[in-house]
């Protein structure tokens, strides 16, 4: 922006030069060569010497590879001309990162991480001088590759898949230990994919299945289990119940029920040539 309106701003004098020159007006020409000497000063000071700190940014400056002043905070900020003003991003920012790796049990992984992160404003100065402005292609990325691959190393691919959160954290504590030295501090991890290999993928499928498979054959089982306890519980209480009828058998309910249902006669019995005794006669 800056540029843009010195640029402008030269433009601008020369076309006055050359009306002045054109109208052939010495006094004009005069006021034309105070203007333009006034002009260039303000057009070369707003090009070389003005520089803008944005929010969220620190600035240093540097002069013939020194580092002259530091954490310049946001706002306008003037400078000579021999001197550069570099500008950091301090707010959080995110890397998305993707790295091969291998679990303990020796399954290919493909783990992408989201690293969100903050440069430390007050050791920029620092990270500048020993890292410069690529700190994330020179050490972000390689700490955060390495790290993958030794945190999931440690863990089976079935544990990979089931204690993820477990892992962001022990990621993120290592990263945090390694970017510390230089200034950076590491705000949050997520582990936004895990691709493993085809063939895991469906060794994974069919265990599933087999899991399914088994539960229901499970579920069945205790199905049977549940209805023959109830037929035995069922057949053990007809069996108190008809013990306990048995035991109320005795000879006197017995005579009782044949004298509720006899209807008064005694039996006739028939004998030899024809004969007939009505026992009913004798008793009378």
């Amino acid at each position: 922006m800056l540029y843009a309106i010195g640029a402008m701003i030269i433009i601008g004098v020369i076309l006055w030069i050359i009306y002045a020159w054109l109208s052939e007006d010495i006094e004009l020409g005069i006021k034309s060569i105070v203007g333009i000497t006034v002009f260039l000063v303000i057009a070369l000071f707003t090009i070389f010497c003005i520089r803008v700190v944005d929010i969220g940014e620190v600035g240093i400056k540097v002069r013939f590879g020194q580092i002259v002043s530091s954490n310049l905070q946001p706002g306008i900020q003037i400078k000579s001309p021999l001197t550069s003003l570099k500008k950091f991003n301090v707010q959080i920012q995110r890397e998305d990162i993707k790295a091969n790796a291998a679990s303990k049990d020796m399954q290919d992984i493909v783990a992408e991480i989201a690293l969100n992160y903050s440069l430390l404003p007050e050791n920029v100065p620092s990270l500048y001088r020993n890292v410069g402005n690529n700190y994330v292609t020179v050490i972000i990325r390689p700490i955060c590759n390495e790290t993958i691959k030794s945190v999931t190393s440690q863990y089976s691919a079935d544990e990979i898949i089931t204690q993820r959160a477990e892992i962001a954290t022990k990621m993120k504590k290592e990263i945090q230990d390694r970017l510390s030295q230089y200034g950076i501090e590491v705000n949050e991890i997520n582990i936004i994919n895990l691709n493993f290999s085809e063939a895991f993928n469906n060794a994974i499928e069919l265990k599933q299945i087999a899991q399914q498979e088994a539960l229901k054959a499970q579920q069945d089982l205790e199905r049977v289990k549940f209805e023959a306890e109830q037929r035995i519980t069922q057949a053990r209480a007809d069996a108190e119940s008809y013990k306990l009828k048995n035991q109320e058998i005795t000879d006197k309910t017995l005579q009782m029920a044949f004298l509720e249902k006899w209807d008064g006669k005694l039996p006739t019995i028939s004998g030899t040539n024809g004969m007939i005794f009505d026992i009913s006669k004798f008793i009378n």
